[in-house]
């Protein structure tokens, strides 16, 4: 929702409740990010409504929100929380790992299919060389991709 808001006010010069384009735009990085974290974290398997699964959603949330609202446009800000919540969630599977039990196949795609997020992330920074905002779109279609494809693997 926060895409498509962004989106389109930036596409046709709107306010939506009040908000311009960037001010949709960094919300929508909060939620974007946090959404990425979320879903690393859905690999260490913690069972449903377990106090550690609740507190590491809930930090990985506020540090995205605090990193976003230091500076939103600078990409440390942007990379930090996502790799903390990596490296979280690989710490969580070493010492879990005899518990867990994955799609093997669904974890290789969703693997290819954050490579091409990356990449198309990446590409996509600076809207001026990218054409039709392609690279953006590609970024979009990819993480949707990781997205589905992570869940079912985990």
């Amino acid at each position: 929702a926060t895409s498509s808001a962004y989106h389109v006010c930036q596409s046709m010069g709107w306010k939506l409740f009040g908000f311009n384009e960037g001010r949709w735009h960094h919300i929508d990085n909060v939620f974007a990010i946090a959404a990425l974290s979320n879903v690393s974290l859905v690999f260490a398997q913690l069972p449903r409504r377990s106090a550690a699964r609740e507190l590491l959603h809930a930090v990985s949330l506020s540090a995205t929100i605090v990193a976003q609202l230091l500076s939103p446009w600078q990409l440390v800000y942007t990379v930090v929380p996502i790799a903390a919540a990596l490296i979280t969630t690989l710490a969580l599977v070493l010492v879990r790992w005899p518990l867990l039990r994955y799609d093997r196949a669904s974890g290789c795609l969703a693997l290819a299919c954050f490579a091409a997020a990356a990449t198309c992330f990446v590409k996509g920074l600076e809207d001026g060389k990218d054409w039709l905002r392609l690279w953006h779109s590609g970024w979009h279609v990819a993480v949707g991709a990781f997205s589905f494809f992570a869940i079912k693997a985990a």
